[in-house]
């Protein structure tokens, strides 16, 4: 027999929920939280029910209490992200969202159209781990990485009842440097202080001919997102803050939500499809350049985050 047959053959699943079944049932998602906040079940179901509604409301009501300055980074503010448990509802509703289950279907597209391998892949400020999960369950090797506490609770308990074999790391010197094929970074760099050093350490992780996939939605300076850095307004469309780390871009959404690099040498030349991919996401670019001014351009993002999100258990 040839030794090509001889090896395993890698195949995506045909069918993977975009969310997850264990969180279908929304009594245990409240006996998790409950017991990881510490708050009765009935608490919970009114903040996430709160959250359904309006969402970011809980965190935005958790940082007027904290009387810390919106849009503005502090030591202060780097301490509310470990102490608060305003994300847990935040999250959980984002990633029932449409907007959001759409972002997990193109990544999927991607890899199934690109890779026909096993991934060693980071996936880094994932908060409950649901996008691990997802990777875990198309068959990849995923390593987590995230600093809040609340949110690593609910994703051990996650990877746990998945039955999910996901790396769970809690600092940053655990990261391999160009360890991955792979690193997956989502809604993450809009809250960093240093966006540009947050870059280049995730290209740092990644082999060369790896990719980045990441989603920043710097633009977004509203009221019911008071974490997002007013002073990183600048890197609205720009794609300079991701190429002088050797990051390439090669694909992504029109939206850009998410993009998609590839880390590349100094002689690595650009093919005819990327330059194509390429234009076609600068000219768009050009529109997400408008975040720089004002949010108002956006605001259509907030409504489909309040109109487009389902309910627990809904199909």
């Amino acid at each position: 027999m040839p030794k090509e047959a001889m090896q395993k053959r890698f195949e995506y699943p045909k069918s993977l929920p975009t969310v997850p079944v264990e969180l279908q049932d929304l009594g245990q998602v409240l006996d998790w939280i409950s017991v990881i906040t510490d708050r009765d079940r009935e608490q919970v179901l009114k903040l996430l029910k709160a959250e359904h509604m309006q969402p970011g409301s809980n965190v935005r009501r958790a940082f007027a209490k904290a009387k810390l300055k919106r849009y503005c980074w502090s030591e202060e503010l780097d301490q509310f992200y470990d102490q608060t448990d305003s994300f847990l509802y935040e999250l959980l509703i984002w990633n029932l969202n449409k907007l959001k289950r759409q972002m997990r279907r193109r990544i999927k597209r991607y890899l199934c159209c690109g890779y026909d391998r096993v991934l060693k892949i980071l996936v880094t400020g994932d908060g409950l781990g649901i996008d691990a999960l997802y990777l875990t369950q198309m068959g990849h090797e995923v390593t987590y990485f995230e600093v809040g506490s609340y949110s690593r609770a609910f994703a051990k308990k996650l990877f746990q009842q998945a039955n999910a074999d996901v790396t769970i790391l809690t600092n940053p010197s655990q990261i391999k440097h160009e360890g991955y094929d792979m690193v997956l970074c989502l809604d993450v760099l809009e809250h960093v202080l240093e966006p540009e050093w947050m870059v280049s350490q995730l290209s740092n992780y990644l082999r060369y001919g790896g990719n980045l996939i990441t989603h920043a939605p710097f633009y977004m300076i509203h009221k019911n997102y008071p974490t997002h850095l007013k002073g990183n307004r600048k890197y609205c469309g720009n794609l300079k803050l991701y190429e002088k780390h050797s990051l390439r871009l090669v694909d992504g959404a029109w939206s850009w939500c998410p993009l998609v690099f590839e880390k590349v040498g100094p002689d690595s030349k650009i093919c005819r499809k990327d330059r194509f991919r390429r234009l076609v996401l600068q000219l768009t670019g050009l529109y997400i350049l408008l975040g720089r001014i004002s949010v108002l351009p956006f605001l259509w993002i907030h409504s489909m985050r309040r109109r487009k999100s389902r309910w627990f258990g809904e199909r």
